[in-house]
């Protein structure tokens, strides 16, 4: 209901972000700065936007008032759902804003791995050091068809493909030496198979886009399954940046 006072003010908040971080962004000379004098990169967790920690902190006021208001909704299952449509009518309208704060403040290491996924476009699966058995499954070039949808979805859905992907890599069995039994990969493969399909999927601004999403998403996503998904993509990012 439109005319609820939550919906009220989260329609207030919505509309004073995006004036917000426009301002910021129409401010030429902050962008000239930010390009003409590159800051060494930093992960999200250690240089948070403020435009994301508003957001988190408008997301779990109207959580809290909700939960407040009508009792069944503190259940964690309905909590779940309410942040769905909250993601839905307030945090991904303004993803766009968002985004373009982080990637100004990312912008040195997006550029460093636009410039590593150049350079690394025709190497193979076994020179990116991707288990053997691994670079011949189909399951990577799935994985990139995947990511390559990753711009045009909703913050949480960003990170439900994720997920996927990883499951997809992580659940193809390898071959052990005497090809008579099979075991799932770990981190120690994971890494660098994250890492070929990131540089197959040309997209570097994945990198600034998992950087927000590890900014405005509620500590719920940061447990578990997904805490582990987005940390390993983070890793296989800061990898390629690190790359000579």
């Amino acid at each position: 209901d439109s005319k609820h006072p939550l919906s009220q003010w989260l329609a207030k908040e919505r509309v004073a972000l995006q004036r917000e971080i426009g301002e910021a962004l129409d401010n030429t000379n902050h962008l000239v700065e930010a390009m003409a004098a590159p800051r060494e990169p930093t992960s999200g967790s250690s240089n948070r936007s403020v435009a994301c920690a508003h957001v988190e902190s408008v997301l779990q006021t109207a959580l809290f008032l909700l939960g407040l208001t009508f009792e069944p909704l503190k259940d964690p299952e309905a909590q779940e759902v309410c942040y769905s449509v909250l993601e839905d009518h307030f945090t991904w309208p303004l993803w766009p804003h968002l985004l373009a704060t982080v990637r100004l403040e990312n912008l040195s290491g997006e550029q460093r791995v636009a410039t590593v996924m150049s350079q690394l476009a025709s190497a193979s699966a076994q020179e990116m050091h991707v288990s053997p058995c691994l670079s011949r499954s189909p399951a990577l070039g799935e994985a990139v068809g995947m990511l390559r949808t990753v711009p045009r979805l909703g913050p949480s859905h960003k990170l439900r493909v994720l997920v996927h992907i990883t499951r997809l890599i992580c659940t193809e069995p390898l071959a052990s030496e005497d090809d008579h039994e099979k075991k799932l990969i770990g981190a120690d493969d994971l890494i660098p198979a994250l890492s070929y399909i990131l540089v197959q999927s040309k997209l570097p601004q994945l990198y600034s886009e998992y950087l927000a999403l590890e900014q405005i998403l509620d500590s719920r996503y940061m447990l578990g399954e997904e805490g582990y998904c987005l940390a390993s993509v983070l890793m296989a990012f800061k990898y390629l940046e690190s790359l000579p």
